[in-house]
């Protein structure tokens, strides 16, 4: 077995926490053959974004818990809030739906208010729009 947990008792920087859900949560997110039928129906997934990151966040914590506190997600000193916001922007082979984007991106604010209210002093919001257009590739 490869030991690969790098930060118990340690603390981390937001950068680093950042790298790591980009270098193995972003790849999941693309590669999910399941999440393009999500997306095609503008429906949320978030409880599977929760399971993606733990998992990936649990090869480098000792202590990842889901649903702490009322906290998506906590490790170390850190708590993230996750979001899946769903737009109303329309795309070839996804249905058209009313989504009101307001509500949802007000959920995101909901969120870095509640964070902001904590006394803890790493927190962060971890949010998916879909679908959108863009020509940034990375």
């Amino acid at each position: 077995m490869n030991p690969i947990v790098r930060y118990v008792g340690e603390s981390m920087d937001f950068d680093q926490l950042a790298k790591i859900v980009f270098d193995e949560v972003k790849p999941k997110l693309e590669s999910n053959r399941g999440l393009s039928t999500f997306a095609a129906e503008r429906a949320k997934f978030e409880g599977w974004l929760k399971v993606e990151l733990c998992d990936s966040l649990s090869k480098h914590f000792g202590d990842v818990m889901p649903e702490k506190d009322r906290i998506d997600v906590t490790l170390g000193d850190w708590v993230i809030e996750l979001k899946t916001v769903n737009t109303n922007i329309t795309f070839p082979n996804v249905k058209r739906k009313t989504r009101p984007i307001t509500k949802n991106t007000q959920g995101v604010i909901n969120d870095i208010r509640k964070l902001r209210s904590l006394k803890l002093v790493n927190k962060a919001v971890l949010f998916v729009v879909f679908p959108v257009t863009h020509e940034n590739r990375d």
